[in-house]
């Protein structure tokens, strides 16, 4: 200090440190709760950051079964994000369909991921839900004429088979039923037989172990057929091949059978 005429000895200060603000993080959307088919949604959040430093993200789903039991092994958490958003790339196993659901909620950091900010709250939930649907992509099969006692079938795709599609979002069991094909023998009966086949460039879009790929009576009540039809695109479909075989006592005339498909949850 100085007085006018003279200065004062020197001090020592105190060290003044200046600490880092963590940014914050508010979620925008999906809105809470929100339930979708979509198993690879997007999530988008806001942030601010006292210091304008660039800021990377944290995403984090933690998964719930029957409201409070916990499901770690479908938890997801991503880092490192750099934009305000984020899609998820490898689909969302856990389906409300089952009672589960996910809370999400995302945190921030100023340093390139090497301290956070608290996670937003309240998180918000999330629930993925199935989209059951199925197509038929081939819908009749038709032999035309057949001889006392013929036989025919779609093995060689003439004519074609049944072919089935999963259009939806999940794995799907399918089951069968059809009415009578002859006069002479109702259903199930060796005279009218079905099996499993793979659609040629889709192998291995189904449970090969779990369904029926060796020639089987059609039924007349409903059953399984097909385990875990696949839904992506590249392997979502499967052939059902159809032998038919005329009975010994079976008179003349056209004779048709109406066979039904029923998708349900597989997974």
């Amino acid at each position: 200090m100085y007085d006018g005429a003279l200065y004062s000895e020197w001090g020592v200060s105190s060290n003044l440190t200046i600490l880092n603000t963590l940014p914050t993080v508010t979620l925008v959307s999906p809105n809470n709760p929100n339930t979708t088919t979509n198993r690879t949604p997007q999530f988008v959040w806001s942030a601010s950051d006292d210091d304008n430093d660039a800021l990377t993200y944290g995403l984090n789903l933690t998964c719930y079964y029957n409201q409070n039991d916990r499901c770690e092994s479908y938890d997801r958490y991503i880092s490192g994000i750099n934009d305000v958003n984020y899609i998820i790339t490898q689909y969302l196993e856990a389906l409300s369909d089952n009672n589960y659901y996910y809370n999400w909620s995302v945190k921030a950091s100023d340093d390139s991921g090497v301290t956070y900010g608290n996670y937003a709250l309240p998180k918000r939930r999330i629930n993925i839900q199935s989209n059951i649907m199925l197509s038929l992509v081939n819908d009749t099969v038709s032999f035309g004429t057949l001889q006392f006692q013929g036989t025919a079938d779609t093995t060689t795709n003439s004519p074609w088979p049944f072919l089935l599609q999963n259009d939806g979002n999940c794995l799907l069991n399918v089951s069968t039923n059809a009415t009578d094909l002859w006069n002479s023998i109702v259903n199930p009966n060796n005279y009218y037989k079905f099996k499993v086949d793979n659609q040629t460039g889709e192998e291995g879009s189904f449970n090969s172990q779990l369904s029926n790929i060796s020639w089987s009576q059609m039924p007349a009540n409903t059953e399984i057929m097909i385990v875990q039809l696949n839904w992506s695109d590249v392997t979502d479909s499967a052939e059902i091949d159809i032998l038919v075989e005329v009975p010994t006592d079976e008179g003349s005339g056209d004779r048709s059978s109406s066979v039904v498909f029923t998708g349900a949850l597989g997974e």
